[in-house]
């Protein structure tokens, strides 16, 4: 989370800093989810959506919550 907290101080708009989110912090947080998640616990999913929710108050936008995320990608193999 340090580097949107960097792109921040450089007054970045939003839609840059989400793009910023989406192609680095979820493309990790999402790497094979729809192998994973199904096994995680509830501590480690409620880790993973305080990530999520961190990076929201730092970009100033709503975004998708982990078990979204992971519905997507799942119904988007099937």
């Amino acid at each position: 989370m340090n580097f949107p907290r960097q792109l921040k101080k450089f007054n970045l708009p939003a839609q840059s800093m989400r793009q910023f989110y989406t192609a680095i912090i979820e493309s990790i947080l999402t790497s094979s989810i729809t192998v994973w998640y199904a096994g995680a616990t509830t501590r480690d999913k409620k880790e993973l959506q305080h990530v999520v929710r961190s990076a929201e108050k730092v970009i100033g936008c709503q975004l998708p919550s982990i078990q979204d995320l992971c519905t997507s990608r799942t119904l988007r193999r099937a």
